[in-house]
């Protein structure tokens, strides 16, 4: 959804033949039917990840410690601007963008320790 300009939410939660995605809920029974994801549970999961400054700032100097070469300060996480409709949310889907590329170079130096498993987790502001 952030990076193909043609691709919407409520496309994102959708099968390729135009049914919907299902997941089941962690606290539900095992003979409990499974839950339709919703295009508003991506907006707020995108919301979350464009909240994670402090996680990106800190994720990249670890990062740029290990690995001086990386090209995780050049990312600047464009989006193209019809993905939004104000310039917060564009923002937003920036930082989300950026803090996913972030996770892919992450996981690809510390395999052994995920990004979202240990880093982003327990990341707090200094």
């Amino acid at each position: 959804m952030v990076l193909d300009s043609n691709q919407s939410l409520r496309k994102a939660v959708s099968n390729s033949d135009g049914r919907p995605v299902f997941h089941k809920q962690a606290n539900k029974p095992k003979d409990s039917e499974a839950t339709a994801l919703s295009h508003s549970t991506l907006h707020g999961w995108l919301g979350f990840f464009g909240a994670m400054t402090i996680t990106i700032q800190i994720g990249a100097e670890a990062l740029l410690q290990t690995d001086p070469n990386s090209s995780i300060h050049r990312f600047l996480g464009l989006v193209d601007p019809k993905r939004a409709r104000t310039q917060e949310r564009l923002k937003v889907l920036s930082v989300a963008r950026r803090l996913l590329y972030l996770q892919t170079l992450w996981d690809r130096h510390f395999s052994t320790c995920p990004f979202f498993a240990r880093f982003a987790t327990v990341a707090r502001p200094p």
